[in-house]
C-alpha cells in the first residue's frame, strides 16, 4: 500500500525561515497523518448482504482455512481469532526527515484497504481504501488550514 501526499514549496520556505522551522514542519506532516489515520480507520457499518468473493477458490480456500484452525464457519470483526486487530489498526509515525507514514498493523490490510488490491467483498461492505482516504484529506482543505495555522504561529513568535 503505497499512496502519498506531497507538500510542495516547503523546501523553499525552509531555506527562508532556517533550520529552526524543521519541527514545524514534521508537526504539520504529522498533523496531516493522523488527518488520513483518522480516514482510513473507520470502521465500516454491519454487512447487509451476502460475501461477495472474488472467485470461488478464494471462497473455499477461506473456509478451508478456518476448518483447519478449528474456527467457526462465521467470521466475526474485531474479536476473530484471524483478526490481527489489537489496538488501533493504523499508526502514524516518522518518516525521513520531515515526512510522516501511515501504516497498517494488520498484514492483510492490502486485501482489505489497499487501492489496487481491495477484495470485493471488503469493497461491497464499504472499507475506506488508503488512496480514498487521502484524497478525502487533500479535498477537505485541512492541510492548508492546519499547515497554514502551523506556519502563521511560528512566524509570530
Amino acid at each position: 500500500m503505497n499512496t502519498s501526499i506531497r507538500l510542495e514549496g516547503l523546501e523553499n520556505l525552509m531555506r527562508k525561515l532556517g533550520t529552526s522551522f524543521v519541527p514545524t514542519i514534521r508537526g504539520i506532516t504529522r498533523a496531516i497523518g493522523e488527518m488520513v489515520r483518522n480516514k482510513v480507520a473507520v470502521y465500516p457499518g454491519p454487512v447487509a448482504h451476502s460475501i461477495r468473493w472474488a472467485s470461488e477458490k478464494q471462497r473455499r480456500a477461506y473456509f478451508a482455512q478456518r476448518r483447519e484452525r478449528n474456527l467457526p464457519i462465521g467470521y466475526t470483526r474485531q474479536s476473530d481469532p484471524m483478526s490481527q486487530r489489537l489496538g488501533p489498526g493504523w499508526s502514524v509515525s516518522g518518516f525521513g526527515e520531515l515526512g510522516a507514514k501511515v501504516a497498517p498493523r494488520a498484514t492483510y490490510a492490502q486485501w482489505v484497504q489497499g487501492a489496487d488490491t481491495q477484495q470485493p467483498m471488503h469493497r461491497a461492505t464499504g472499507w475506506v481504501t488508503d488512496r480514498q482516504a487521502v484524497q478525502a484529506v487533500v479535498d477537505s482543505g485541512d492541510i492548508q488550514r492546519v499547515a497554514g495555522a502551523a506556519i502563521r504561529a511560528v512566524l509570530e513568535m
